[in-house]
């Protein structure tokens, strides 16, 4: 299971999400890592351009727009249904159990803990017959 967002994290998902999963994986999938990894498929196959035949660049410049709207999409989706999921468990709190002392002896209870170490006293109320 993955870690619960931190709160800067969950800020920035939540206005994130206005925008819907599809313009969300257009704006920062297509058009950014689609878009240089298509541009990077095309700048490889460009050393052989010139030994194929005039027409190839094209054929070329399709593949490369194929590979980026392929990885832009399925890497869009992957890390829009990650984020979804992490957002639904909501933030970590930023704030701790604190330590307290206990009131009978004046010992340290851990935090989240409900009786004392040093002397059994408990914050729960026990039932006892008036």
């Amino acid at each position: 299971m993955e870690d619960r967002m931190t709160p800067s994290e969950y800020a920035t998902w939540t206005e994130r999400r206005k925008l819907g999963r599809w313009r969300y994986i257009i704006r920062h999938w297509l058009l950014t890592k689609g878009a240089l990894l298509g541009v990077f498929a095309f700048v490889t196959k460009w050393a052989g351009l010139f030994r194929k035949g005039s027409n190839a660049w094209q054929d070329w410049a399709l593949d490369s727009i194929l590979v980026a709207l392929i990885f832009g999409t399925i890497m869009g989706w992957i890390e829009w249904s990650s984020a979804e999921g992490r957002y639904a468990e909501g933030a970590e709190s930023d704030e701790a159990e604190p330590e307290v002392d206990c009131l009978k002896c004046g010992a340290t209870i851990p935090a989240g803990e409900t009786r004392c170490p040093a002397c059994g006293w408990t914050f729960e109320e026990t039932n006892t017959p008036t």
